[in-house]
């Protein structure tokens, strides 16, 4: 089925992962480059004239910066604009300083946009706590494309060979980036117990910098094996292979 609305995609990085499937999906992608933790005013203007171009009916905000930058933007782009926040609760020791700045700001201005949607009911009433507009919100949890991520015995078998896990090791799986957020140490704690160390068990790790963690990986038993395995395009296949999927996240999760 066509799809009748005309996306347009104003990237402030430079991150190119998702390239792939915004043109498949025949989506333009405008990338602007901003350097972490600097602000440009030109390009600030940029984005003022790149939405003028387009001219769109709806502007969609993902997450606290671009949100922010909208709010700049306002006086010159005046467009139905919604809110789109993913954020949890927060980390005063661990969450970017920048982050809570925004959100304090943010919040000042929550009552003007048409909508504010939320990925769960839980981050709503965070966000509603701390002060953010009630009035105009809603909740759309995420989706999941159950034709996609689906058992398949063929992904288990495949990839169980590609990585010489042996037929007789449980298999636990974990998927994000390593960061304090994801809390990678507190599954290492729970496999150092002793109840625990006594299983044969494949440990399979994925994520950005996940190889980072190499250096934690201490006095684990001799019948448990890792593997630390960077990003992948093909996730959806590694959960077929886990006979158990772990999220130890501490914070910030939505």
């Amino acid at each position: 089925k066509k799809n009748k609305f005309l996306h347009e995609v104003i990237s402030l990085t430079k991150n190119k992962s998702l390239l792939y499937k915004f043109r498949k999906n025949n989506i333009r992608v405008h990338f602007l480059n901003f350097k972490k933790y600097s602000f440009n005013i030109f390009k600030i203007f940029k984005i003022i004239s790149l939405i003028k171009k387009i001219n769109p009916k709806l502007i969609c905000s993902w997450m606290y910066h671009a949100i922010f930058i909208s709010i700049l933007i306002k006086k010159f782009i005046n467009k139905k604009n919604i809110w789109l926040i993913r954020h949890g609760n927060f980390n005063n020791k661990h969450s970017k300083k920048i982050t809570l700045f925004l959100k304090k700001i943010i919040k000042k201005f929550s009552i003007f946009p048409e909508k504010i949607l939320y990925c769960s009911h839980s981050s709503k009433s965070i966000h509603i706590k701390e002060g953010f507009s009630e009035s105009n919100t809603k909740v759309i949890v995420n989706g999941v494309d159950t034709n996609k991520f689906k058992f398949n015995k063929k992904f288990k078998k495949i990839l169980r060979q590609e990585f010489k896990i042996p037929q007789n090791y449980f298999v636990i799986g974990m998927v994000g980036r390593y960061h304090p957020q994801k809390n990678h140490e507190q599954l290492l704690r729970v496999l150092n117990r002793e109840e625990i160390k006594k299983n044969y068990i494949a440990v399979v790790l994925i994520g950005k910098n996940i190889k980072k963690i190499r250096s934690k990986i201490i006095n684990r038993s001799k019948k448990h094996k890792f593997y630390l395995i960077n990003e992948r395009q093909d996730i959806h296949k590694f959960y077929s292979m886990f006979d158990l999927h772990i999220s130890t996240s501490s914070f910030g999760e939505s």
